[in-house]
């Protein structure tokens, strides 16, 4: 079995995932506890689920762009486990990737209160109001996690859009 884990914004997202199908998802709000909850969250989501640290083969997990805790949460989560289970595989891919749709144009995240990051073709640009936002035709602009469900996630594990990760000390979170 294998583990997807999303801490980057405004949800805790983790999921079960079997030959490339999402079997569980759990998506909480976090409401600003991610820090205090997010291991728990996870742990009752393993034990509710029957599935142990020592038996996942793979985590996938987003390395930002979004909240400053929030992308240090789930890296530190993910160097947790590869502690208890150091044969885990580890898989990243940026939240703007995890996010963009094939039918969009555009890419867009919240990463705080008054802050979005843009993406158009692998770059993203840091945009400090939502007038800027608004000037973009809502036909051709992805914004936030508004249609995530677990087909995102398939998607992109079919499309080979993560990448492999030999050493997690080497990961370059994106704030």
């Amino acid at each position: 079995m294998n583990l997807f884990i999303d801490t980057t914004n405004l949800n805790f997202i983790a999921a079960l995932i079997n030959n490339n199908k999402v079997v569980k998802l759990l998506k909480k709000e976090t409401n600003r506890t991610m820090v205090k909850n997010s291991n728990q969250w996870l742990e009752d989501f393993l034990k509710n689920n029957n599935q142990e640290i020592l038996k996942l083969e793979k985590i996938y997990f987003t390395i930002g762009p979004g909240s400053f805790t929030g992308v240090k949460v789930g890296y530190n989560i993910v160097r947790t486990l590869l502690l208890v289970n150091p044969k885990i595989k580890i898989y990243t891919i940026s939240s703007l990737d995890l996010l963009s749709n094939k039918d969009k144009l555009h890419t867009a995240l919240r990463i705080t209160a008054n802050r979005y990051v843009i993406q158009k073709k692998g770059i993203f640009t840091k945009i400090k109001d939502t007038k800027s936002i608004e000037k973009y035709d809502p036909e051709l602009i992805q914004v936030g996690y508004k249609d995530f469900d677990k087909k995102t996630i398939e998607t992109k594990l079919e499309g080979n859009y993560f990448k492999r990760v030999k050493d997690a000390k080497k990961i370059n979170l994106i704030f």
